[in-house]
């Protein structure tokens, strides 16, 4: 019951914005960071008008910070293939929790898209720990109850069954929807 609550909206980005240069935050899988598993995150830069910001014009600079922690971690900039000419980085977020993305960037001297400097910050929050593979697990102590006592794998929620109830709820929010529009031209036609 708690997946529910956790469960983001759909199709939701983060977008930040500072000195007229909004940033749009993405994180897989599906803005669902996982806790110990490397995240590719990327972040298209835009100005006023939709005018792209490519990375290669942005002397950027890429922070993560650990809220649990107090520290602050310099990310190495990277370009990912699934979002080319985009602020990218591969992340490792090492427990659940609090984060906060820290982009700072600036034209470059080679610029072709002039901007002011900015800084955009992003809140990441790691609700999930990824599952261990098999070649790196470790054996159970043996003072743990046996695998017969632990829950049942098909009482978690699948992937597949989140999306299908994401897209219910989009579709009931819809027909209540329609279903007032209706009521309130109907009520118009009959005081005419």
């Amino acid at each position: 019951m708690l997946d529910f609550v956790l469960l983001p909206p759909v199709l939701a980005h983060q977008i930040q914005i500072d000195q007229a240069v909004a940033g749009t935050l993405h994180l897989e899988p599906n803005d669902q960071p996982q806790a110990g598993a490397v995240t590719p995150t990327w972040i298209a830069l835009r100005r006023p008008g939709g005018m792209e910001i490519a990375a290669k014009d942005c002397n950027c600079q890429l922070q993560l910070f650990n809220a649990q922690t107090g520290t602050q971690t310099q990310l190495a900039i990277v370009p990912l293939s699934v979002a080319p000419g985009t602020v990218a980085a591969e992340i490792t977020f090492p427990t659940v929790g609090q984060y906060e993305l820290r982009l700072r960037g600036e034209p470059s001297a080679t610029a072709e898209t002039r901007f002011s400097p900015f800084q955009i910050r992003f809140p990441v929050t790691v609700a999930i720990a990824a599952t261990p593979t098999p070649e790196s697990s470790e054996p159970a102590p043996s003072s743990e109850a046996p695998p017969e006592a632990a829950p049942s794998a098909s009482l978690s929620p699948r992937p597949w069954s989140r999306i299908l109830i994401s897209v219910g709820l989009g579709l009931g929010l819809l027909a209540a929807l329609a279903a007032g529009v209706w009521l309130i031209l109907k009520r118009d036609r009959e005081a005419n």
